[in-house]
């Protein structure tokens, strides 16, 4: 009989044992010399039958993981392929993108209600006919908040201004307008509940430097209400709550002035992109947006330990309302005295001042909302690599919204959709698997804190943070059209402009250029000089899913979009953000009419994943890290050395840290870019786990439960943060341990040591990853 060697693929046939072997013929055909032919014939066509099937056994079994016509070594050396690039982009449909926005924006999507359920069932049906390989749902149970038309009172929240006498002399309006019946009406997320009245104060964006001023001018906010317009404190409305809070206001309310979100000179917004004076900005102000509330620090999953929701620990102190800026103009009309400082004034017909309403009127506000425990849904797709299949590159895009929600998130959440489509296209064809896995991330209950994405790695927060590669965010991805925009962790700008020179510029008067030559041209590294050597890569500038990747778990983030001219129009936030007017028609209007911005921007995030999910040699520079550590490094000096040096202190460990840190860096990466596939096969994939081992170095120890006799470090993470004030990166818990640390001298030394320790020995362990400090120390 043949015999198949299923380790060499060899079959061997014993002829002599065949031909010898005596048995009883059975048959003339078999007998004699014509029967040696035929059993000759026979022993031919049973070796190809067996070549056959053991190709077909071994093709069987491996079809997953191996292409057709493959070898194991190929496959294990597998590349990026510039051909399967083009071929992907070019399968990106504009008008699917644009279809599928339709449709995520009939309607809110309100994490916790039917709708939100619903709409994430559908997400999951849509990943499932992609053709991923696997699509499951992640539910918690956590703590939302819901507006006063859902609580237990009929009516929504009310402000109005009442006469001496308790007369109203007029409501703000606190409905959705123009009337939306599929929309949340306004209010402010995590808001206490309740009523609060009083004479009314206007406090500017509500800074400390704020409320500081006021108290120069001997203006008091006790028991009154605050107004203050939203903006300059980036993504944490509490702050501003917060400091009323401190300062024992009574209640708060909040506007998007049009000094803010309209631009320089604006009157007339009827039928523009620009915020008209009824538009209501809703907003998130809860003390906590590390995801859950009550589950801080594990998931919010069966059998976990869950806060007293009684407790009252999420909630604003007082109640907060936000209003239209028409409304705002007519409660700042009345106050009477206070002229306001420099830089007070916004875009309104009035002056400004900063209190005492005329006639002992006062302002009455309530508030009906309230949180609740509810159930939320993230959606996770799978493309299980080949070579690396526990190296995973994540791509994300919220769903939820408290409006129609069509920059944000529907803009990413179209384009995500596509890509997961597309993707998934290139599976079903044979043509194509990634050498790493990819995971396709829907999250819900953003808004409310960014608790889905937050959830999802508590609950996995062991496996992601040693086998996730990159997170790529797609949130408000798409806000303007003048020219692609990235925030991103410094270890990936290089796949960032790698991506975006083989992409052709939406622009209709330049498609002969690429986006990065026009992202290089209007965004540069150095605005305002000459130097266009490179694009402008910015720091995380607002809150959003990709902030817990980067800063809590040391996972590389980036969140990319494409953005209106910022440097015209200082605009706060895209000018309908937040209210019932971020629907279909906006973005169709007035953003991208014929949708080739998002077309774009699918085709560069597309490359990312697939350079990430592909490349043998992960596209990354650990180098790229060396400008902001020095930078920061030089702004300490700058700024605090004297104070350090004063308390007995130094810098020079940080300094050598840092020196340490940027010799590695240029050392590994010499060495990296000289590697190629397969001579250099093992060193890759050490050096690969290198870079993806180097975020980690950087998540600080302590940072809410230090051990007895040390204070909390404000931040996550020791990566340097960008202060565009002072145009310069800064070392954010060191500046908090100093400008915000403890008034006992004692105890602010002790805690500013204790930073600088901290700071200092994850620099130090970051270089000994890239040096093998271990193996190599003298």
């Amino acid at each position: 009989m043949p015999h198949w060697d299923s380790d060499t693929e060899k079959i061997t046939v014993d002829y002599h044992n065949i031909i010898n072997k005596k048995k009883r013929p059975v048959c003339v055909w078999l007998t004699g010399k014509k029967g040696l032919v035929v059993q000759s014939l026979l022993a031919v066509i049973l070796f190809f039958m067996g070549m056959i099937v053991g190709y077909l056994v071994r093709k069987n079994v491996h079809e997953t993981y191996i292409r057709s016509n493959v070898t194991c070594a190929e496959q294990v050396t597998s590349d990026y392929n510039i051909t399967v690039g083009q071929q992907l982009r070019r399968t990106i449909e504009l008008e699917n993108i644009r279809e599928d926005l339709k449709l995520i924006t009939l309607e809110a999507r309100v994490p916790g209600t039917l709708t939100g359920q619903l709409f994430g069932e559908k997400i999951r049906k849509w990943l499932n006919n992609s053709g991923l390989d696997n699509v499951y749902m992640a539910p918690y149970n956590v703590l939302v908040s819901r507006s006063g038309s859902e609580s237990s009172s009929p009516v929504p929240n009310s402000v109005q201004l009442l006469n001496n006498n308790g007369t109203s002399v007029f409501k703000c309006n606190t409905d959705n307008h123009p009337p939306r019946q599929l929309v949340m009406n306004p209010y402010s997320f995590f808001s206490k509940n309740g009523t609060a009245s009083g004479d009314l104060v206007y406090a500017n964006y509500g800074r400390s430097r704020d409320f500081k001023q006021l108290d120069a001018l001997n203006i008091s906010v006790a028991n009154k209400i605050v107004i203050m317009r939203y903006g300059k404190v980036k993504g944490v409305d509490y702050l501003k709550v917060l400091m009323a809070t401190r300062y024992k206001a009574k209640g708060v309310l909040l506007y998007a002035d049009p000094a803010d979100y309209n631009g320089p000179g604006v009157k007339n917004v009827a039928k523009t992109w620009w915020l008209p004076g009824n538009a209501i900005q809703r907003g998130f102000v809860g003390r906590w947006n590390r995801g859950d509330p009550l589950t801080p620090f594990v998931p919010a999953i069966d059998g976990m330990y869950r806060i007293n929701s009684s407790d009252d620990l999420y909630a604003t102190k007082i109640p907060v309302q936000p209003i239209s800026y028409d409304d705002a103009q007519l409660l700042l009309r009345e106050l009477t005295e206070g002229a306001p400082p420099e830089g007070w004034k916004g875009g309104l017909n009035i002056s400004y001042n900063l209190s005492t309403l005329q006639n002992n009127q006062t302002v009455q506000m309530d508030v009906f909302s309230k949180s609740v425990q509810q159930t939320i849904n993230n959606v996770i797709g799978v493309i299980k690599g080949t070579v690396e299949s526990d190296r995973y590159v994540i791509i994300g895009s919220h769903y939820d919204s408290l409006t129609f929600g069509a920059v944000d998130p529907g803009t990413g959440l179209s384009i995500f959709l596509e890509l997961a489509k597309k993707f998934g296209k290139l599976l079903k064809e044979g043509k194509w698997r990634p050498r790493r896995s990819i995971i396709f991330a829907a999250w819900d209950a953003t808004e409310f804190g960014n608790i889905g994405s937050e959830e999802w790695l508590e609950e996995n927060k062991k496996e992601l943070s040693t086998r996730t590669v990159a997170y790529i965010n797609l949130e408000a991805a798409v806000t303007g059209n003048w020219t692609f925009s990235a925030d991103a962790n410094p270890l990936l700008r290089q796949v960032l402009y790698e991506a975006t020179k083989v992409v052709l510029c939406p622009d209709p008067g330049h498609h002969d250029l690429s986006v990065y030559e026009m992202w290089r041209q209007r965004l540069p590294i150095v605005p305002g000089s000459k130097d266009q050597s490179k694009p402008k890569v910015n720091d995380f500038t607002k809150v959003g899913d990709q902030l817990a990747f980067n800063y809590f778990i040391g996972i590389p983030a980036m969140d990319i979009h494409y953005t209106y001219k910022r440097q015209l129009y200082k605009l706060e936030n895209y000018p309908v953000y937040g209210t019932a007017l971020d629907d279909f028609m906006y973005v169709s209007t007035y953003i991208d009419s014929n949708f080739t911005v998002h077309k774009a921007l699918a085709e560069v995030a597309a490359e990312v994943l697939l350079r990430l999910s592909s490349s043998n040699k992960l596209p990354m520079d650990c180098s790229d890290y060396n400008k902001p550590f020095e930078v920061a490094l030089d702004y300490t000096e700058r700024y605090y050395g004297k104070r350090i040096r004063g308390a007995n202190l130094t810098l020079d460990y940080l300094k050598k840290a840092v020196g340490n840190f940027q010799e590695s860096t240029k050392r590994f990466q010499k060495v990296f870019s000289t590697l190629k596939e397969p001579d250099n096969f093992t060193e890759i994939i050490q050096m690969n786990n290198q870079l993806l081992q180097l975020p980690q170095a950087f998540i600080a120890p302590y940072s809410r439960t230090p051990p007895t006799g040390t204070t909390p470090l404000s931040s996550f993470s020791i990566l340097p943060r960008y202060n565009p004030s002072r145009d310069a990166y800064y070392f954010v818990n060191l500046q908090y341990a100093i400008d915000f640390g403890p008034k006992d001298i004692d105890t602010w030394k002790n805690k500013v040591n204790f930073t600088l320790s901290v700071t200092t020995a994850a620099i130090q362990s970051a270089a000994n990853i890239l040096s093998d400090g271990v193996l190599n120390r003298t």
